[in-house]
């Protein structure tokens, strides 16, 4: 076959040009028909065709030149994921020989680096599991310290009421005469003021009478009862209450007191883990975030490099008795190793191919270009001609006036 660039050099000046370009066009298909053979994705954007090739190009041949990159970009997806694998899988290895003990002459100074990030990772994700525990527990805390909220207000109310209630009691048994000296003296002054309204209400004038009946009335709510069961309380008279259902009520009342310490006891320690734990997730949480990140890239780039170098160096340490997984691992690496070595030698030859086409379409260009500077050649040096043929006709003329002869 006679190829493009072993043609003579008089072949681009002569009519053979457009001849040529034809069998130019048969040469690059017979070429580069092996590419039309391979099933592309269609999906791809076609854009970047149009920036790679110079303009004008035969439509067919820059189709083909079109499936050659789509080729290109799909090699270079299946490299970057073969590399992604063969890092992992070095990774892998790395892992696993650092701790083999028989194994820890080879390399030990990258051995060495991978345990020292390898621990620095494990101290970080202990320090990461501590902090979240702790940010767990003050969200559980926070919940337990709503429901507690909720349980002391309940109580409270429970036990206001069981005051007043007892109040009662007390105030009502210290005006009988089986009452206890004790209790009697502790709310004489509650019962002195109420006998003072009450007689009021009955020996005094309608305003007065109106007034005490008013004042009575209001000394008979809820206060003037949990002021007798405070007296009480305060002189530790429970025991001197006379009645199986007071003291009843007063056992009752003691339970939800010491329920209600209880729990104020517990609000008081969740308050105290909280409020540490918000001061951790602001001053840590974030912090221990971006050290596990960056632990966790030392300790794989460290795993990867040490990996590589024992796939390298395999012969100085893999023997017949090696363990399978890691026998298996090495036998992943060399597929892979070769699957790589492949695709980077098809990727060569294609842009090879590309950079082929385009400096031929830079000669088919150029070739137009000359043509159309011939091709203005040759009107110019008519029109040179014509322009000399004319002067020698005019000076003819003009020796022949000066000579006298008639044109």
């Amino acid at each position: 076959m006679i190829l493009p660039h072993t043609l003579p050099a008089s072949f681009w000046h002569s009519g053979n040009l457009q001849v040529y370009n034809n069998f130019g066009d048969v040469y690059w298909l017979l070429i580069l028909l092996p590419v039309l053979l391979t099933k592309c994705t269609p999906e791809r954007s076609l854009c970047q065709f149009r920036e790679t090739f110079p303009s004008g190009s035969n439509s067919l041949l820059f189709s083909i030149m079109q499936e050659v990159v789509l080729q290109i970009n799909e090699l270079e997806e299946k490299q970057r994921v073969a590399d992604r694998s063969l890092r992992s899988y070095a990774g892998q290895l790395g892992r696993i020989i650092a701790h083999q003990s028989a194994l820890e002459e080879v390399s030990p100074a990258l051995r060495d680096e991978y345990l020292m990030r390898e621990e620095e990772l494990k101290k970080t994700e202990e320090e990461k599991r501590l902090v979240s525990e702790l940010i767990q527990a003050q969200r559980e805390g926070q919940k337990a310290r709503d429901g507690l909220k909720d349980k002391k207000k309940v109580l409270e109310d429970e036990i206001q009421q069981l005051r007043i209630r007892l109040g009662a009691i007390f105030f009502e048994q210290a005006q009988s005469d089986s009452c206890d000296p004790a209790v009697r003296d502790s709310l004489s002054i509650i019962i002195s003021r109420y006998q003072k309204l009450k007689d009021n209400t009955q020996n005094g004038s309608f305003f007065s009478s109106t007034a005490s009946k008013l004042l009575l009335a209001v000394s008979n709510q809820n206060k003037d009862f949990l002021a007798a069961f405070n007296a009480v309380e305060q002189g530790n008279l429970f025991s001197f209450i006379q009645g199986d259902r007071a003291q009843s009520l007063i056992s009752e009342y003691l339970g939800k007191v010491e329920n209600l310490n209880r729990i104020e006891s517990e609000l008081s320690k969740l308050n105290e883990d909280i409020t540490d734990a918000d001061k951790l997730r602001e001053n840590h949480a974030k912090e221990i975030e971006s050290k596990l990140s960056q632990c966790r890239t030392d300790e794989e780039a460290a795993a990867v490099s040490y990996g590589i170098y024992l796939f390298d160096n395999a012969v100085k340490w893999l023997k017949d008795d090696t363990a399978n997984p890691i026998v298996d691992i090495v036998s992943d690496m060399l597929k892979t190793q070769e699957i790589i070595e492949e695709n980077a030698l098809q990727i060569k030859l294609k842009k090879t191919q590309i950079e082929v086409y385009n400096q031929m379409e830079k000669v088919r260009l150029n070739e137009k270009a000359i043509m159309k500077l011939e091709s203005e050649r040759e009107r110019l040096l008519s029109q040179i001609n014509d322009l000399k043929a004319e002067n020698e006709t005019i000076i003819t003329r003009v020796r022949n006036l000066e000579r006298g002869v008639e044109p």
